[in-house]
């Protein structure tokens, strides 16, 4: 029987993208918990990536992929590498994070049994793969990672994935100060915040942060002004949306009111209100990290977003995406009700991390790979 923390397994996680979102820290964050513990790790990812430079930082073995990540059918052949990989290196676990890999990866295994394959999406699924061809592919999933429960319906509905495939891992958040302040101290300004990741490319939704920021200035019913502070982990110079937003920036005559930090560590980054713009996730990580640290957050709509609305007493505010003028009277409602949104945020804390916080997450995830890990043992041989 295997031991997670006693036999070292040798393990590949694959995700061929230059994105640097919510689950592309979900896959350092678990590949990083599994060599603390001595396995061998292996990341199948694109060169210069944002996933690369992180595993060079964290000392972790990079495998780069070469050509289309758009794959058909017909062009899986061109992944034999990934395929050597797998066979040269014993693999013991692979886990995807990209849908259009986990066909192919379903594929290679069929005759490798002892190898377990897990996959975690953290996307609404609008594609229905019901296909003969993609039961048999489903079918050699061993479990599929979903970081919020509200997600279920929509995995089971589009892929046929029995429900006792899909387990609801939280996303496994960091420890964080309770205690300490995480508000600017200029008192003077209302600050909101928001975060802008490597691979975005695209003005529009951020410019609806800027426009919101733009008539709440002009709203003479709110006692103070507001500043935008926007964070990346890239230098801005470099970050091809600078120049547009800058652009953007003075047409709304905000040079005053916009402010660009550069900050390796999320952890740390302080607001009064916090702004999620993106509809790439359901919600990312960072609005999750903002209500646990007391930040009243405002995030777009969507059926996770008025879940967790309701779960977690009133703690968010949620907004149509793209909508500039819903997403102002979301911040006007926390300024005006700051005491209770605060209280919300407070009141949902246990809660919240209980559900996403890293330690359950670790060892849940620990004990799943053994799981599967011996059931294919007890199966096969």
């Amino acid at each position: 029987m295997v031991n997670i923390f006693r036999k070292q397994q040798n393990i590949l996680y694959v995700s061929p993208t230059y994105s640097s979102g919510s689950k592309e820290r979900m896959l350092l964050r678990d590949s990083i918990l599994l060599k603390e513990i001595g396995h061998n790790i292996f990341i199948y990812c694109l060169k210069d990536s944002f996933l690369h430079r992180e595993c060079k930082k964290a000392g972790i073995d990079c495998i780069f992929h070469t050509g289309t990540t758009k794959l058909r059918v017909w062009n899986w052949y061109k992944l034999s590498r990934l395929r050597g990989i797998i066979k040269r290196y014993d693999i013991n676990i692979v886990h995807c994070y990209q849908l259009n890999f986990l066909w192919p990866l379903a594929s290679f295994l069929r005759k490798r049994n002892l190898t377990a394959l897990f996959f975690t999406i953290n996307f609404e699924v609008s594609k229905f793969y019901k296909q003969f061809w993609y039961r048999r592919l489903i079918g050699r999933i061993d479990l599929i990672f979903i970081p919020f429960r509200e997600m279920i319906d929509s995995i089971n509905t589009h892929m046929d994935v029995p429900i006792r495939k899909i387990y609801s891992s939280g996303l496994g958040v960091d420890k964080i100060n309770f205690e300490k302040k995480y508000t600017f101290d200029e008192e003077n300004l209302i600050h909101l915040s928001c975060w802008v990741n490597d691979h975005e490319v695209e003005l529009n939704d951020l410019s609806v942060c800027l426009e919101s920021l733009w008539a709440l200035n002009l709203d003479n019913e709110l006692p103070k002004r507001f500043k935008l502070h926007i964070f990346s982990n890239r230098k801005w110079e470099r970050n091809i949306l600078f120049n547009p937003i800058k652009d953007r920036i003075a047409e709304f005559k905000l040079e005053n009111y916009v402010e660009f930090h550069e900050h390796d560590n999320i952890y740390e980054i302080r607001s009064d209100i916090w702004i999620s713009y993106t509809s790439k996730s359901p919600i990312e990580d960072y609005a999750l990290l903002a209500i646990l640290k007391g930040i009243p957050t405002a995030v777009p709509r969507n059926a996770t977003t008025e879940e967790l609305h309701r779960i977690y007493h009133g703690s968010l505010a949620t907004y149509r995406q793209g909508d500039a003028r819903e997403l102002r009277a979301k911040v006007k409602d926390i300024v005006q009700n700051n005491t209770k949104y605060k209280e919300s945020c407070l009141n949902s804390r246990d809660e919240l991390w209980n559900e996403h916080g890293i330690d359950g997450y670790k060892y849940n995830l620990f004990k799943l790979y053994e799981k599967h890990l011996n059931k294919r043992l007890r199966f096969y041989n």
